[in-house]
């Protein structure tokens, strides 16, 4: 009598779809639990009233002097000056500290500078990193908008 050959195609064709599918399933699950920060949470309102921030930023760029923002390292500080053109008992606005890598580190303060112009921070409050520093005000005639990126790197 002769043996028949069995043929094992259909198993090892069997086999790779399963693992494809497994695969893709695995990768579905992986896409969907990670953590996605978008740029801002209401970017599409931004969007529209972008027009009016265009409008800021160059009311803010044809400023003589502008906005400084420094780390002192020797008192562990962060420093905001603001240019002494502006009365401010007037000037009315927020500084919003931006971390693009991480939106929960973010936060938003009335700015209020003391009769030197600045305004101070605990550098503490800062994780090491990049950060951007939108200054947003109005000094009841016209608005402005000035951004800075900073790095924060304590030595270690």
């Amino acid at each position: 009598m002769e043996s028949k050959k069995k043929t094992k195609w259909p198993l090892y064709l069997t086999l790779v779809i399963a693992v494809y599918m497994l695969s893709m399933i695995s990768w579905a699950i992986f896409s969907f639990t990670q953590k996605v920060d978008l740029v801002e949470k209401d970017y599409y309102q931004k969007g529209v009233a972008y027009s009016e921030q265009i409008d800021r930023i160059k009311s803010s760029q044809n400023l003589p002097e502008q906005p400084t923002v420094q780390i002192d390292k020797e008192r562990d500080l962060l420093v905001l000056s603001f240019p002494a053109s502006f009365d401010r008992n007037k000037v009315k606005g927020l500084i919003m500290f931006y971390r693009p890598s991480d939106s929960s580190l973010d936060w938003t303060t009335p700015l209020m500078f003391d009769a030197n112009h600045q305004q101070v921070f605990p550098a503490s409050k800062l994780v090491d990193g990049f950060w951007k520093i939108k200054l947003n005000w109005s000094d009841g005639i016209r608005e402005f908008y000035h951004e800075q990126s900073l790095t924060v790197a304590r030595e270690k």
